[in-house]
């Protein structure tokens, strides 16, 4: 069968399709609401006569280009085919394994890409730890420039100062030094997702459970707002921080594939 091809989609489509697998899609559905949604595009792909079975979202944010598919094989390699000319130059990509051949027809990624595991708590499995140590603290604009002095230590950090109007950020300090925060990358009230992320504790204070208290402390306060799935990605081969997440009650959804890539001349 031929697959037809929506390539900008309405939200309301585009939601039910991600909808169908909500731990995949909690960033994807964060993005289809304001103010990501300017940015973003979402293109879905359906065989003739049945409902969407496949999707790609792109966003083009000022801190971000990312495209990530979803749904079927052959639907996702329909859609990247019919908006090919539109494709970034250069984007991030949050890819699973069978969308990879697809995604490599217009992509090579530089440098290699990062294999990663999507992990998914809600509130029936979220486990609040034991107080062990120092009491996450909510962290707020008064703390912007502690939190850049911190994060100047974590390579991968995508932290940016609007990130903090979603008050999902904590931090553990010691004699007045922010020792280790994190909060959030998206959150929707509306679909009720978050991502999780931005969890990093300074190297000489690691090994004295304050990820495990700062993500614990973001996790109930992203439930208490209404949030039913939050999801967060970490490196397949970090075990420390695959413990403290397991640790809490969140789960292993998926394995895939994340890094940048640059486009392919046609």
């Amino acid at each position: 069968m031929l697959w037809q091809v929506v390539p900008d989609a309405e939200t309301a489509a585009a939601q039910a399709l991600l909808n169908r697998d909500r731990a995949w899609n909690g960033y994807a559905l964060a993005d289809l609401e304001q103010p990501f949604r300017r940015y973003s595009r979402f293109a879905l792909a359906a065989r003739e006569g049945e409902a969407p079975s496949a999707g790609c979202l792109v966003l083009e944010h000022p801190a971000i280009t990312v495209i990530v598919p979803q749904g079927d094989a052959d639907g996702v390699a329909a859609i990247l085919d019919a908006i090919a000319a539109r494709l970034p130059a250069r984007s991030e990509l949050s890819v699973r394994p069978e969308h990879l051949a697809a995604v490599r027809r217009y992509y090579t990624p530089r440098p290699a890409l990062r294999e990663m595991l999507r992990m998914h708590v809600d509130a029936a499995h979220f486990r609040m730890p034991a107080q062990r140590t120092a009491p996450a603290e909510p962290l707020g604009k008064a703390d912007v420039a502690e939190l850049f002095e911190l994060y100047a230590g974590y390579e991968e950090s995508v932290f940016r100062e609007e990130l903090l109007a979603d008050g999902g950020f904590f931090g553990v300090r010691k004699h007045g030094r922010l020792l280790a925060a994190g909060g959030t990358h998206v959150v929707s009230t509306g679909q009720g997702v978050a991502g999780v992320g931005n969890i990093y504790t300074r190297p000489e204070a690691r090994g004295r459970g304050l990820a495990r208290s700062v993500t614990a402390a973001v996790t109930a306060a992203l439930l208490a707002k209404g949030c039913r799935d939050l999801v967060l990605n970490v490196r397949a081969d970090n075990v420390p921080a695959i413990r403290v997440y397991a640790g809490l009650g969140y789960r292993e959804h998926c394995r895939f594939w994340e890094g940048w890539a640059d486009r392919i001349a046609q």
